[in-house]
């Protein structure tokens, strides 16, 4: 029996400076000596154990706050629609920094994001578990700077993704888009979006919280597929994008893709091949495993035209009848007799439990 729905399950483990980020928290930072693309610096600092700060640009310190997004693209620019000022330092370098509530350094310090993905952060003495911890700072004004590795000082910058939009598409094997697919957003086996695709077969979900999801994606006449623990938003469009299989598609077992049938109709389609066209015709409508009877004579394997196929591509073989021989050393105590249906053959089986 062939596998209807493929599941692919990715894993992510990233380790920066001995510093191992949180698979599934869709924003992930850490200090750095170089950040290597798609991390961005967000900006450097003097010492990890703390000192002061300057902009991404400037090159006097060595140590860089590197950030990067799972499965959006993430940058540091200032001012635009979705940028968040993150610190403000007091110059260009050798900086004491701030946090954005305090207007009196000119500098700001900010993440930015693509479409409508939004980023928010706190300043507290811990990060929670759906968060990452940018840096450490000595306090809201007028303070140092440092990593998170260690607890160098009391305040940490939390950032943590919020929400964005899941978008794609969804078409057939004929690349013919699919309109009125439905798409469910999953988490905790907990329905928590749901869209349908236009004519053109595509799909939008606005104001997705940020976390790990799966995705159905189910059309009449289709086989549903899925995508499990997927980070959302993302910008991958291999992630929200589908392409469903027929329902009717014929599989190396002689079933459908959409059930679990054996189908005449799909002989010497996709590796099905019936013994010939009497089996085709009793194993129609039969399930693969089952037993049917072969009346017709066949030289080598049935010469006698009364004989027995596995469906659905078995080859004739003669009948073997086996009659229940029970023992028992003392009297039965239970005797049990049921009609069952083995191999698609309904078969009388006998129970005894003997004293």
């Amino acid at each position: 029996m062939v596998i209807k729905i493929g599941i692919v399950l990715i894993f992510l483990l990233v380790v920066l400076l001995g510093l191992s980020l949180v698979n599934g928290v869709g924003l992930q930072c850490a200090v750095a000596t170089d950040c290597i693309a798609p991390k961005i610096p967000v900006l450097k600092i003097s010492n990890p154990a703390g000192g002061h700060a300057e902009i991404p640009s400037n090159n006097d310190y060595a140590h860089k706050v590197c950030c990067e997004g799972s499965g959006f693209v993430l940058g540091n620019s200032c001012g635009t629609a979705n940028s968040l000022t993150i610190l403000k330092i007091s110059s260009a370098t050798n900086a004491h920094v701030q946090i954005p509530s305090f207007t009196t350094y000119g500098n700001d310090m900010c993440l930015s994001t693509s479409g409508s993905l939004s980023i928010s952060c706190d300043y507290k003495p811990a990060c929670s578990s759906d968060e990452t911890c940018l840096a450490s700072i000595s306090a809201n004004n007028n303070a140092q700077i440092a990593d998170c590795i260690t607890d160098h000082y009391p305040q940490k910058i939390c950032c943590k993704c919020d929400s964005g939009t899941v978008s794609g598409n969804v078409k057939n094997t004929d690349n013919e888009n699919i309109e009125g697919a439905r798409i469910d957003l999953i988490q905790d086996s907990i329905i928590k979006y749901t869209a349908f695709t236009n004519t053109l077969g595509d799909y939008q979900i606005d104001g997705v919280s940020c976390g790990t999801y799966d995705i159905i994606v189910s059309a009449d006449s289709y086989v549903s597929s899925a995508k499990v623990d997927l980070f959302l938003p993302t910008a991958d469009p291999d992630t929200s994008n589908f392409i469903l299989v027929p329902g009717t598609t014929c599989e190396a077992d002689c079933t459908y893709a959409g059930d679990n049938i054996v189908h005449k109709e799909c002989n010497n389609i996709n590796g099905c091949t019936f013994y010939d066209a009497t089996a085709m015709e009793v194993c129609n409508f039969a399930q693969p495993g089952w037993i049917r009877d072969y009346n017709n004579i066949d030289p080598v394997n049935c010469p006698d035209g009364d004989c027995a196929i596995e469906c659905a591509e078995g080859i004739p073989e003669r009948k073997v009848g086996v009659k229940a021989s029970i023992t028992c050393k003392k009297e039965n105590i239970i005797k049990l007799t049921k009609i069952i249906n083995y191999k698609g053959k309904l078969t009388k089986l006998i129970v005894i439990t003997c004293g």
